[in-house]
């Protein structure tokens, strides 16, 4: 058995009952279907725990009852059994944040990334989120 003592000596306590006390009051109950005010807040493109790459959104609902709340967009697009496809889906996603984006390599989609993400960041955008089973779907109205 592994000698856990070693962890009770690295932690506060009372901060630990403090964190766990905070994420009990924090709700994560998926974000039901819907048409929601978001703010970008996150874009870029990052590898996922496969080692694959993916293009990863971050929204945050800007009223109503789901307010503060976020939502994820995270598409893979190397490592999958059609990464054309979801380049495509990935090359939609920036289309729909309002720029224009063509893939010549992952290095050239990578730093056109990091330049939309510039000025995307902190623009508002109406979502109408629906799910497909438990995945979750993003369309721009």
């Amino acid at each position: 058995m592994i000698d856990l003592s070693k962890y009770d000596k690295k932690v506060n306590r009372k901060e630990l009952e403090e964190q766990m006390k905070k994420a009990s009051e924090n709700s994560f109950d998926p974000v039901p279907a819907g048409d929601y005010e978001v703010k970008l807040e996150k874009l870029e493109l990052k590898e996922n725990s496969k080692n694959n790459l993916m293009i990863s959104a971050q929204y945050r609902i800007l009223n109503g009852p789901e307010k503060n709340k976020c939502l994820f967009q995270n598409i893979t697009i190397s490592g999958t059994k059609n990464d054309g496809f979801m380049l495509h889906q990935a090359k939609e996603l920036i289309n729909n944040l309002g720029f224009d984006i063509e893939f010549e390599s992952y290095v050239q989609f990578g730093e056109e990334v990091e330049e939309i993400a510039d000025s995307a960041i902190g623009e508002l955008y109406d979502i109408r989120l629906s799910y497909n089973g438990e995945y979750q779907r993003f369309n721009f109205i």
